[in-house]
């Protein structure tokens, strides 16, 4: 992987392993953060704009048994990650 690092003005040098575990380090933080941020359940508006669909196709999924829901007293709600692995996995089963 190269990288530009602008303290030292290197322009396309590849990374050493200690600058490259730093790196990969930062970025899991950074990733562990934006996740811990995330509900962990979401309606299916906010699934629509994560998943970055209309919300009728959310409700089709739904409506297919392709999606994992939850119910809280009347909400409907999702698990991003159980839809994401819902999705793969219905993928995987079409494509044998």
């Amino acid at each position: 992987m190269r990288a530009y690092d602008a303290a030292a003005g290197r322009k396309g040098l590849p990374m050493s392993p200690l600058e490259m575990d730093e790196f990969v380090k930062l970025l899991a933080d950074g990733v562990a953060d934006r996740l811990a941020e995330m509900p962990l359940l979401v309606n299916k508006d906010k699934l629509a704009q994560l998943f970055a669909v209309s919300v009728a196709t959310i409700g089709r999924l739904k409506a297919a048994g392709k999606l994992p829901t939850v119910r809280v007293g009347r909400r409907v709600l999702f698990d991003p990650a159980a839809c994401i692995a819902a999705l793969s996995s219905n993928n995987e089963e079409g494509a044998s």
